[in-house]
């Protein structure tokens, strides 16, 4: 068995793996979002190169190693809410990029959030929702296939906001 945690930055991002390694953990659910999400460091996603990816999270991944640690899964720099983005293209770039860096990280593991429709109340537009859900994890098939990492689908709640 292993004990897991989620990664934060309470360090430079090097030092995180074996930071949380000295805690007692043996991995970690890794956030994209410091990496892909407007404000993280590849924020200019339409900009983004896999190359660039490569080397960043390859790097990471060195480091993970060395302090004996693994990255088990990671979290997608999508939060579910198409209107926290410029577009749904916006949107899927920053899911694919998560994606590839989850694979350079040693991971076969992305959790990737459904879409979230903000109209659905209580069952209200529940078909439309779940059609959206579908659509969205169908367009990420041929980067999950290509990097060859799982999409794992987190249920997720719906409020009326």
């Amino acid at each position: 068995m292993k004990i897991s945690v989620i990664n934060d930055y309470y360090c430079d991002e090097k030092d995180q793996f074996r930071f949380m390694k000295d805690l007692g953990f043996d991995g970690c659910d890794f956030k994209m979002g410091r990496y892909f999400d407007k404000n993280g460091i590849y924020g200019d996603i339409f900009s983004v190169t896999p190359a660039q990816i490569k080397e960043h999270f390859s790097e990471l991944k060195k480091h993970a190693d060395e302090a004996g640690f693994e990255v088990i899964q990671s979290h997608t720099a999508f939060g579910g809410q198409m209107r926290r983005y410029e577009s749904e293209e916006d949107a899927l770039k920053r899911i694919e990029a998560s994606i590839i860096a989850t694979h350079y990280l040693g991971s076969k593991f992305a959790v990737v959030h459904p879409y979230i429709n903000m109209e659905r109340k209580y069952d209200k537009n529940e078909a439309l929702s779940i059609k959206q859900a579908i659509d969205l994890y169908k367009k990420l098939i041929p980067v999950l296939e290509e990097y060859d990492t799982y999409c794992c689908i987190e249920k997720m709640w719906h409020q009326d906001s």
